[in-house]
């Protein structure tokens, strides 16, 4: 399954990532494996390796601890699944909004892969078209960052800040590259020494599920440049904010 999707439009992580839960209310048992997580993530070179394939990257969880029960419980749904030697595979698919009658390109859809073995999550694909876009040390910073978070249970929130520079690597996350990689934003709002691009989407969901179970919510994702669109300064969902730099 990773090839059949190459040339897709992909952010997985930044766009609800492991913590994406935190819009819903948790069982008790599913919030504690999530800061279960949260631990890994302040120690991200012990409990995680990064590994490049012809797909893109995919983020290796060395020590498991979430399962495709908990990610369900999240609203996690795939789109197909494929049973193979060793567990199963998740194909996750969400689809592109634009306002009005507007028609979004198939190609600005977000997508990823999650890897099973024995129910638990053992790997995560990030599409190589997203790393076009933020290089795999802006990753490995965001996962540090969450992993120093501030997580609120009754807020439903995250709040992260992250120590790290990037220098120039940061630097393809500009305007420019965000519409190459994602397309046209659902909305822009510029303000005095800032430049906010709102994505909106929708989970794409497999056929043959009743209607009444459908979801029609919708899912935004916040990424905030400088007035001129060169720096990315943070980046964040209803739940969660990353910041990069100080605003």
């Amino acid at each position: 399954m990773s090839g059949r999707r190459d040339g897709g439009r992909g952010a997985w992580l930044l766009r609800g990532g492991l913590f994406a839960a935190l819009l819903l209310f948790l069982p008790g048992c599913v919030y504690l494996r999530l800061l279960d997580v949260k631990g890994q993530l302040k120690e991200v070179d012990r409990y995680f390796a990064a590994e490049r394939t012809e797909a893109g990257m995919e983020l290796v969880f060395k020590d498991p601890t979430l399962r495709d029960g908990d990610l369900k419980r999240l609203g996690v749904v795939p789109l197909s699944s494929e049973t193979t030697e060793s567990g199963e595979v998740w194909q996750v698919e969400m689809r592109k909004r634009l306002p009005g009658d507007r028609e979004p390109d198939p190609e600005h859809d977000v997508w990823t892969e999650l890897r099973f073995e024995e129910s638990l999550l053992v790997s995560v694909l990030i599409p190589d078209a997203y790393l076009e876009c933020f290089p795999p040390d802006l990753i490995l910073a965001t996962m540090r960052a969450l992993g120093e978070s501030r997580v609120f249970k009754l807020k439903k929130s995250v709040e992260a800040r992250s120590q790290e520079s990037f220098g120039e690597e940061l630097a393809a996350a500009s305007y420019e590259q965000l519409l190459e990689t994602f397309g046209p934003p659902y909305e822009v709002e510029r303000s005095e020494g800032e430049m906010v691009l709102t994505y909106s989407y929708e989970k794409r969901e497999p056929e043959g599920i009743a209607e009444e179970r459908r979801s029609d919510r919708t899912y935004e994702i916040r990424y905030v440049l400088d007035g001129q669109g060169d720096r990315l300064l943070a980046a964040g969902t209803r739940s969660i904010s990353v910041l990069y730099a100080e605003r």
